[in-house]
């Protein structure tokens, strides 16, 4: 695990968090050239978020656990935003996890328009 995201106060269940920030570029570039802090998307694209924002430190959880954020792919007038949203209420102190191999962007790539 890296630095760990906790929630400063009381987080209610289905509250959005904010977007995974950072440049879209090219999956085999950042394998290697990043490293660190590269959201995957499907179909050869990744997010940068090295100089992202602070989302960009939530941790996968544990397979035996049960993640209490998730994120979702949203297409906005053609580009991709890694959005994070509370899957159950989150207390203050508790750090902010997803399961990575839960997101999907294949309705992003399957829509013209997506969400605006």
């Amino acid at each position: 695990k890296g630095w760990g995201l906790f929630a400063n106060k009381m987080i209610p269940k289905g509250e959005f968090l904010g977007h995974y920030a950072g440049q879209i570029i090219d999956i085999g570039y950042a394998k290697r050239n990043t490293g660190h802090y590269t959201f995957g998307l499907l179909h050869g694209y990744a997010v940068d978020g090295t100089c992202g924002g602070a989302l960009r430190f939530v941790n996968h959880c544990l397979e035996s656990e049960e993640p209490n954020a998730t994120a979702l792919v949203v297409n906005h007038f053609g580009v991709p935003y890694v959005c994070f949203y509370c899957c159950k209420a989150i207390a203050e102190g508790e750090e902010i996890t997803i399961r990575y191999t839960d997101v999907s962007d294949a309705d992003f790539f399957a829509s013209s328009c997506g969400l605006d």
